[in-house]
């Protein structure tokens, strides 16, 4: 898997393997090995995401997901998950909506989204 990728990246950046090695700093042998399918060590691997900006585990095949989630975003995450928690904390008729849904099916909850959405879209006209 290491290897089809990091020629799809190559590729998407205008690079040959051994272009792209040269300059990570890595010699042309190890490409011809990494082509026979040895996996590159985890500091390579760390130096290979780097530079493609893509996280270690789409190298290896464990993700399709090619973007770097950063610790600001992340924080970000974790911020409106607090935001949200704390929201259904605050709220019991929030608490009951939520577990009344877990037996809606997926249509019934886009139809409830959509009447709630219409409905906060008068209130802002008024």
């Amino acid at each position: 898997m290491f290897w089809e990728r990091y020629k799809e990246l190559c590729e998407e950046n205008n690079l040959t393997p051994n272009g792209a090695a040269k300059e990570m700093g890595f010699s042309s042998s190890i490409v011809t090995y990494w082509s026979r399918g040895t996996n590159p060590s985890f500091e390579k691997l760390e130096t290979i995401a780097s530079f493609f900006k893509v996280p270690i585990e789409y190298l290896t095949g464990k993700t399709n997901e090619r973007m770097q989630k950063t610790a600001r975003s992340a924080s970000g995450d974790a911020r409106a998950l607090i935001d949200d928690l704390e929201m259904l904390h605050k709220s019991p008729e929030l608490r009951v909506l939520l577990s009344a849904s877990a037996k809606l099916t997926k249509s019934d909850i886009e139809a409830i989204t959509e009447i709630a959405l219409r409905m906060n879209k008068e209130r802002d006209e008024d």
